[in-house]
This record gives C-alpha cells, structure tokens and sequence, in this order.
C-alpha cells in the first residue's frame, strides 16, 4: 500500500502559499513514490536531502556577473583545512561582512548547492560573504560544525583590514540547519570574546534564515534588529544592528 500524502501546499502543519506549493509538487510528488528511510540510516537521509536542495536549486536564479567569488582554505582549531568561499560584488567596500552557514540540517548540504544563493545575497546588498563548507553529522560530533563556522569568523575578523571589513561590523548567518551552526558558533565566539569589542557578544548580529514556514512575527522581529525589512522581506546587511537580549521581542501582530 502506497504511503498516504497530504497536498504540496500542505506539506507541513502550515499552508503553504500557492505559488510556493506549485514550485514545491515535484518534491512531493518524488516523496510520494520514494520508500521510507530506516531510522539511524543517515547515508539515505543525507542522499534524499541533497537531491531536494540540488532541486530547490536550480530555481535560483542566474548569478549576477558584478558578484565574483574566490576559492579558499580556512584552518581550523584541530589542524584541519575546510573549504570556503568568499564573495563579494565588484570592489565594493560597505565594511560589514557575512560568515554563512549552508542549511541541510546539519547532515546535508555544500558550497556547491547553495552557491546561487550566497551570490544572490550578495549581489542584491553589496555586502561580501564567507560561505563556510562545516563538517556535517555523524561524522562531525558535538560542537564541531559550529567550531568549524567559528573559525571563518576569526578568519574575518583577523583579516579584516585587508578584506576592508569593519571587525564590529561582522555578522553571523545561517540557512534553515545552518541557523543552529550560527548560533552556536557566536556562542563560541561570545564565550572566547572573540571579534566585538563592544558588550559580551561576538558579532553585530545572527541572521538565522528559516524554512518556508518562517512566520511573520519572527520576521518583524529580525526588522526591529535591524537585519531585515518586515515588508519587504529582504535582509538589510549594510546597517548590521548589535545583537543585545534586551533588543529581542517578539512582536504582536498588526
């Protein structure tokens, strides 16, 4: 007996937007014919999450030509070598500066597959990005992919008069799992005080980028942080605000 489905734009508790839903059907539709995974079976799981983010991305759109993007080595705290990759549009120098974690739930995910996204990011602020390529679970234990996203910020931040990057100007971001690997790498570096002269916090802000079903409150949150537009959606990453508890509310609707 095939395995029973609820619509594409009902793929979680939340309905999705119908153009949203449209995009989303062949993954439903590839779901709906997939056998289940084996609990603990993580080389499947892995596979399955790559096929779906390799899908989601071909829907982004092309990179823009003014974003170029350099290849690089970072070396992290247990001497090994982890590939990034830095970006940024023309020569432009606004002073602040992205160290991203991918999304894929921490199990998932590569430079490669969200390349489009990063270039778009940049492209449509100006603000350079560092894509870091974190070690992924099972193979990474415990805090080591926040201990791998950590070392790019302190590349950042020890590079950061020759990137022309303001050090108190530094931000952390992460996509859906990669928002996990954020936080917990400013945590880290908060604790070894690390970047931020300013307060207990190691970097201006956290922008942890959720899935689709990301509401609308916590983007109006993000908009009181300064980090992003609650209208217009689009993370504003050339006035990176300080991240401070007391800034953080959760804001009511209307």
């Amino acid at each position: 007996m095939g395995r029973s489905l609820r619509p594409p734009e009902m793929i979680s508790r939340y309905r999705l937007d119908p153009e949203i839903a449209a995009v989303l059907e062949p993954l439903a539709a590839s779901a709906a014919k997939s056998p289940p995974i084996e609990r603990g079976d993580w080389r499947a799981l892995r596979e399955r999450a790559s096929i779906n983010l390799a899908f989601l991305a071909t829907l982004n759109p092309p990179a823009s030509s003014a974003v170029s993007m350099q290849p690089l080595q970072i070396t992290v705290d247990d001497g090994t070598d982890i590939a990034a990759r830095w970006y940024k549009r023309g020569n432009e120098r606004p002073g602040s500066a992205v160290a991203y974690a991918h999304g894929g739930g921490m199990i998932a995910g590569n430079l490669g597959v969200y390349d489009a996204v990063v270039a778009e990011y940049v492209a449509a602020t100006g603000v350079p990005f560092l894509s870091v390529d974190y070690r992924l679970a099972p193979e990474a234990q415990g805090p080591r992919p926040a201990r791998d996203v950590f070392a790019a910020v302190q590349w950042l931040s020890d590079l950061a008069s020759e990137l022309g990057v303001e050090p108190n100007r530094i931000a952390v971001m992460g996509d859906s799992g990669g928002g996990g690997v954020a936080a917990s790498a400013a945590i880290i570096a908060r604790d070894l005080g690390v970047g931020l002269p300013l307060r207990s916090g190691i970097s201006n802000a956290v922008c942890l980028v959720g899935p689709l079903t990301l509401n609308i409150a916590a983007w109006r949150c993000l908009g009181r942080l300064g980090l992003c537009g609650a209208r217009s959606y689009r993370c504003r990453l050339h006035n990176l605000a300080v991240l401070d508890k007391s800034a953080i509310r959760v804001p009511t609707e209307g």
